[in-house]
């Protein structure tokens, strides 16, 4: 492969995430940290950048609530927490 070919083929991918991103309404962005023992620590955060309406989520979960198991009185007396 040519450098020409590797520098198109990075473009290609570079544009995939890019739209990637676009889609899933996060952004990207890099720090570069030096730790105390001399390393230097490259850390990527990705940030949800979507708006989410919190109180229909909140009465979504209250109507959709379904216990796992039903217990017996005497089940929950005998329980050890």
């Amino acid at each position: 492969m040519t450098q020409e070919q590797a520098t198109a083929n990075s473009q290609d991918k570079l544009k995939a995430v890019e739209t990637l991103c676009k889609q899933l309404q996060v952004s990207v962005s890099a720090e570069q940290i030096l730790t105390k023992e001399g390393f230097i620590k490259h850390i990527v955060f990705y940030t949800d950048n979507e708006k989410y309406d919190i109180q229909e989520a909140k009465q979504d979960d209250k109507n959709n609530y379904k216990p796992l198991k039903e217990f017996t009185k005497e089940e929950l007396e005998g329980a050890e927490c």
